[in-house]
């Protein structure tokens, strides 16, 4: 190169570096005159042209360079101009070919994962930003990417690793802070979500999106009056962000501020009057407090606002059923379901609805459709093993994996009732294998249930086994009716050792023995439940001996009334479900709310007397005092909601009669 050019291409590239790209073009295209092979003018040119969006051009001096004089950094550079015209194919090329003369150079690696990751292509993706940290371990920016990537497939564990790596280099780094916050979050680890976002805060002062995520977080750990003064900090930096004001609504929500949630909801009504989602949680919160007039109308005010709002058409039909307006109630989740066919909530309770409404047919149809668009939604198809799910064809010589699914709802009662399909199943027969509660395991092996009952590391990727279904699913797919429902005389057993066990210790008198329950998990629907001072009227009753089968939640209720009635506290001796069922056992009558314990009880055959909502779940129907499922089992429905004390009347009432 001639010392003329050779200033010139220097000249050339000063304007270059200092944003001065005409007269740095002049000058490229004035030395290819002189020189046409010169492969630095050429390269610079093409990424000069490159920088003014003629990437066609750009191409074609990088090329022509290339030709010439083949060179890892060329290659690179033609690479990255594909990469930003979108032509990946031809990127990865580039960035191979520059590999070969170059294997050595991580950024390279860095450069062609990135077009990997372009293309979609995940398992290239990792492996070259792999290759990138051997070369260069304090690479943060593969470290960081690498989190991307596993966090992107849903691989928390993995993502949180790479975040910290690239934390170990720059400890400054508020992105991947963030991002390992919110993983920490995804996994329910709250706590150490908060140390994560309060160390990017630091490093960060004054970022609104922070000051509600340590919000959101502190909320879920508990810590309702932190979260609230974190988020009264966003709303002072942000005073006019309606949605903040949602957020604050509902952390006072989870920490029962009930009228300060209204407040806030309806401040952010004031800031945008047209948000439907604040009407919805208003619609949410008057549920919650039994106002249902007042929920009904912020229903309906949001899905005026927003015609396609599917969550608020699921809730006012919610509402509309608990009212005991079933029609209605089915008409509202057939709005949703114009709008969104595979809706999962919307199916299921349309589902419930028409069985309630004793359509039985629509009704197993729509609820088994919910329930697998549950399992698509929220993955749950993870417990198929990528086998098919049964569908009620013929089992012979098959092997069946039938189970619970926590993520469906799926609770200790569904799992008691259902499990009489098993002995069916068997009869077609299959060979079933088993996977309930561990709180069960023992009942239903002492019980006889036809089936492998497994254990905890029996549940694994070499389980084998033909068809699968969850437990939930065998109602639908025998099509269960009030006339065709199996074993309603009782089909568990108790442990006679057991049994005699609890006789002595507890039951060694003449007396009318009672069981009680008044509560479950107050997480969900409350208004199942009542408090145990509505049995006063039980305790009241002489030649008459009451005993709690509560257990966990409720028996804080127990100690204060105890001091006036005698009640034997029979909960606190139950280790699992072949204890309660040996207590039951022992027991002539069960008085309880609808909890697991109306279902063993039943399953038992002991004469159980349930005490219903105004509207129950689907599974007790309406309008009748027996049930289609037990027939041990006498129902006592409120009259109007939420009355338990006249409930508890004829209770009492029919017990007198029964024991006189």
């Amino acid at each position: 190169m001639s010392n003329d050019v050779y200033g010139q291409l220097n000249t050339a590239l000063d304007y270059h570096k200092a944003g001065i790209l005409p007269e740095a073009e002049i000058i490229y295209r004035k030395i290819l005159e002189q020189a046409p092979d010169n492969t630095d003018a050429l390269n610079l040119l093409g990424m000069l042209l490159h920088q003014l969006k003629k990437h066609s051009e750009a191409v074609s001096f990088i090329a022509r360079a290339i030709e010439i004089k083949p060179s890892a950094y060329f290659y690179k550079n033609l690479g990255n101009v594909y990469i930003d015209n979108n032509d990946i194919p031809n990127a990865i090329q580039s960035y191979k070919n520059a590999l070969v003369l170059d294997s050595g150079d991580a950024n390279l690696w860095f450069s062609i994962a990135r077009a990997y990751k372009f293309n979609d292509n995940t398992d290239e993706a990792v492996k070259c930003y792999q290759k990138a940290v051997n070369i260069k371990p304090q690479f943060m920016e593969a470290y960081f990417n690498l989190g991307n990537i596993y966090k992107n497939l849903g691989n928390i564990d993995g993502a949180i690793q790479y975040y910290l790596a690239a934390i170990d280099i720059k400890p400054d780094d508020v992105d991947s802070h963030i991002n390992i916050g919110d993983l920490y979050y995804e996994k329910e680890d709250f706590d150490n979500a908060v140390k994560q976002y309060q160390t990017a805060l630091n490093i960060k002062p004054n970022n609104t999106e922070l000051y509600i995520k340590l919000g959101k977080s502190l909320a879920k750990t508990g810590k309702i009056e932190d979260a609230i003064n974190y988020f009264n900090i966003a709303i002072e930096l942000k005073p006019k962000d309606d949605e903040l004001y949602i957020a604050l609504g509902n952390v006072f929500l989870s920490g029962e501020k009930v009228e300060e949630a209204i407040k806030c909801f309806k401040t952010a009504l004031d800031v945008n009057p047209s948000n439907s989602r604040v009407y919805y949680n208003l619609g949410i919160t008057y549920k919650n407090l039994n106002e249902f007039e007042k929920a009904e109308s912020y229903y309906r005010k949001a899905i005026e606002i927003n015609p396609d709002y599917i969550e608020a058409y699921n809730n006012l039909g919610v509402l509309l059923k608990d009212k005991g307006k079933i029609d209605e109630a089915i008409t509202v989740y057939q709005s949703a379901l114009k709008i969104k066919p595979d809706y999962p909530e919307a199916n299921q309770n349309i589902g419930t609805a028409y069985l309630i409404n004793q359509d039985f047919d629509l009704g197993w149809e729509k609820f088994e459709y919910g329930l697998t668009l549950k399992e698509i939604k929220y993955g749950f198809s993870k417990t198929s093993f990528g086998r098919p799910k049964w569908d009620g064809t013929s089992l012979e010589g098959k092997t069946i994996y039938i189970y619970y699914e926590r993520e469906y709802g799926g609770g200790f009662g569904d799992s008691i009732q259902f499990i009489r399909y098993l002995e069916l199943i068997y009869s077609q027969g299959a060979k079933i294998l088993l996977n309930v509660q561990p709180e069960l395991r023992k009942l239903f092996r002492q019980s006889n249930i036809k089936a492998s009952i497994l254990e905890d590391n029996d549940i694994n990727d070499n389980l084998e086994f033909d068809v699968h279904c969850p437990l939930m699913s065998l109602p639908g797919i025998f099509r269960a009716n009030p006339e065709n429902i199996p074993f309603k005389e009782g089909y568990l057993k108790t442990d006679p050792v057991a049994v005699e066990k609890y006789k002595k210790e507890y039951f060694s008198n003449d007396n009318f023995k009672i069981g009680i329950v008044w509560s479950g998990n107050p997480k969900y629907l409350k208004n199942r439940f009542l408090h145990i001072d509505h049995f006063k009227s039980v305790c009241e009753l002489s030649c008459v001996n009451v005993y709690s089968l509560q257990k966990g939640y409720g028996t804080e209720q127990l100690g204060e009334f105890k001091s006036e009635y005698e009640i034997v506290d029979l909960g606190r001796t139950f280790n699992d479900f072949s204890d309660t069922a040996a207590a039951i056992e022992n027991l002539d009558l069960i008085i309880t709310t609808d909890t697991s314990i109306t279902h063993l009880s039943g399953a038992l055959g002991k004469p159980t007397w349930i005490l219903l909502t105004f509207i129950p779940e689907w599974r007790w129907l309406l309008d009748r005092g027996d049930s289609p499922w037990y027939n041990s089992v006498r129902l006592f429905r409120q009259k109007e909601r939420g009355n338990w004390s006249e409930v508890m009347d004829r209770v009492a009432h029919s017990l007198k009669n029964n024991l006189l």
